[in-house]
C-alpha cells in the first residue's frame, strides 16, 4: 500500500463473506449483475486521521482474491448508509491508484466483464449507474436492520 505524501500507515482490512454487510451487498449485486465479483473492506490510517483532500493511494489488488485478475475495477465508499462512486480505475501491474475522500468501507468491483477499452466511457456510465442504484438500496437495508437493533 502506498499513500502519496503522508507517512502514517494505511490499514487494509478486508470484511469477512460472512459478514451481514457482505451478505446483503453480495445478494444485490448477484440479482444485478451477474458473476460480478468484489470485495469490502475498511481503509483507516493507524494514527485513525483522515486523508487530506487530494491524497491518492495506490493498493495492490492482487491481495483480493475476487478482483486480483480483473482489468477494471469500480471502487465504491460506503460511509453513512450511502454508497458513491469513487472512481472506475484500470488494473496496472497489479495496483490500482484512486484518492478517497474520506477513509471507511470500499467495495472494489470487478467491472472489467462490462468495459470494453473502446466504449470505455459509455459501458462505464451504465455499469456506474446500475451498480449504484443497486448498492444504495443495499445500503438502506443495512441501515435500516442497524436502527432496528439498536
Amino acid at each position: 500500500v502506498k499513500v502519496e505524501g503522508s507517512d502514517d500507515k494505511l490499514v487494509v482490512s478486508p470484511l469477512s463473506a460472512t459478514s451481514a454487510d457482505v451478505a446483503v451487498i453480495t445478494t444485490a449485486l448477484s440479482k444485478e449483475l451477474k458473476g460480478v465479483k468484489f470485495v469490502v473492506a475498511d481503509l483507516k490510517f493507524e494514527s485513525d486521521k483522515q486523508p487530506v483532500a487530494g491524497t491518492k493511494i495506490t493498493l495492490d489488488v492482487t491481495k483480493f482474491d475476487n478482483v486480483k485478475a480483473a482489468k477494471y475495477v469500480a471502487v465504491y465508499s460506503v460511509k453513512d448508509g450511502k454508497f458513491e462512486l469513487v472512481d472506475t480505475v484500470e488494473v496496472k501491474d497489479g495496483k490500482i491508484t484512486f484518492a478517497p475522500k474520506h477513509f471507511s468501507t470500499y467495495v472494489f468491483a470487478d467491472v472489467s466483464a462490462n468495459i470494453n477499452d473502446e466504449t470505455l466511457g459509455v459501458n462505464t456510465a451504465v455499469v456506474v449507474a446500475s451498480v449504484s442504484l443497486l448498492l444504495a438500496a443495499a445500503v438502506a437495508v443495512i441501515a435500516s436492520k442497524k436502527r432496528v437493533e439498536e
